[in-house]
């Protein structure tokens, strides 16, 4: 993409306007459709985010800096958008200026759990997978699947422009 911090922050600015107004004017029927639908992931992100925080993942992360999300800049779509726009709050705007993850701050991520991307919040590291059971595994796979379905409802009431990026234009 090559924007640098500016430019990309002036997008990230300008694509959450424009999501919040694309939600304004929804029918109020898919809008009340959605709501449970956005409350739902956020409840799944959440308790899937206990599974790595179970083994002190953040420390594993911390250590390496996020390297793994070289291209986490591209992660946010507009359902994780929808979710804080949802429960009244404005998403935090990432600074866009480390060579890592831009949603990564000395203090972790900058998006509390029930508000990650779904590529952020499903996905571990082997460092991390291996130090879960498998049986921890399987219910942790489990939750993923439920998350991915309730994303595919979402994804059904928006058309599918949820799952784009919000800075892939």
């Amino acid at each position: 993409m090559g924007k640098d911090g500016a430019d990309a922050s002036r997008v990230w600015a300008e694509h959450v306007a424009e999501i919040a107004e694309a939600i304004r004017s929804l029918p109020v029927t898919v809008r009340n459709d959605l709501a449970p639908l956005l409350r739902e992931a956020r409840r799944l992100k959440t308790e899937l985010q206990q599974v790595p925080d179970g083994v002190s993942a953040g420390d594993i992360c911390a250590r390496c800096g996020g390297e793994c999300c070289r291209t986490g800049r591209y992660h946010v779509t507009v359902t994780d958008i929808l979710a804080y726009l949802d429960d009244g709050l404005d998403p935090p705007v990432p600074p866009f200026t480390t060579g890592f993850c831009p949603y990564l701050s000395v203090a972790g991520c900058i998006f509390p759990p029930a508000y990650r991307p779904f590529n952020c919040i499903t996905f571990n590291c082997d460092r991390i997978e291996g130090l879960l059971a498998p049986s921890v595994q399987a219910a942790f796979c489990g939750g993923v699947d439920a998350l991915r379905a309730v994303s595919r409802s979402i994804a059904s009431l928006l058309a599918g422009r949820m799952r784009l990026g919000i800075l892939l234009d």
